[in-house]
């Protein structure tokens, strides 16, 4: 199988959008945890990763189309 350069360049920034992601939500879970779960400022904070994970795929798709 051989999978062009453009392809793997999409791959790699989707990628690495989602492992900020998942790193962003290991420090606020582990920052805002408490033996009830998420603090109220620890859920605002995953609402606003969450939003900002969709947003930042939407401008890496932006970008990626114009290229």
């Amino acid at each position: 199988m051989d999978v062009d350069r453009e392809y793997l360049r999409q791959i790699a920034f989707s990628l690495a959008a989602v492992v900020l992601f998942f790193a962003v939500l290991l420090a606020i879970g582990s920052a805002e945890n408490t033996t009830n779960g998420l603090t109220p400022d620890g859920a605002i904070a995953v609402v606003g990763a969450i939003t900002g994970f969709i947003i930042i795929m939407a401008a890496i798709g932006l970008f990626l189309a114009k290229k």
